[in-house]
């Protein structure tokens, strides 16, 4: 069984199922590349979402200091994961039921 959730629970509470899977989206790319890269559009189809829950569970993680976004004209938006208590949800070994 892996987490429930792509957060820690402590901030989990804070989002919507929605976000959630916006947040999982990222968490899964910074898994494979450190960082994500994808454009707004592109987690939000791959989140099954509006852009415009993408961009509120973006700003909520980044009040709550979960997520770094760097944004620069003609240049993909990256998307990193600041919270070590995120980073270390993520490296948990799945639990075993």
């Amino acid at each position: 069984m892996t987490p429930t959730t792509p957060l820690p629970p402590r901030f989990a509470w804070q989002f919507t199922r929605k976000e959630l899977g916006v947040l999982h989206v990222i968490a899964v790319d910074v898994g494979k590349a450190g960082v994500c890269q994808q454009p707004i559009e592109g987690i939000a189809c791959r989140a099954e979402v509006h852009p415009g829950t993408v961009l509120k569970a973006v700003k909520r993680a980044q009040v709550l200091e979960l997520l770094a976004v760097e944004s620069k004209r003609r240049a993909p938006t990256i998307f990193r994961i600041i919270s070590k208590d995120w980073q270390d949800w993520l490296r948990r070994p799945p639990l075993i039921a």
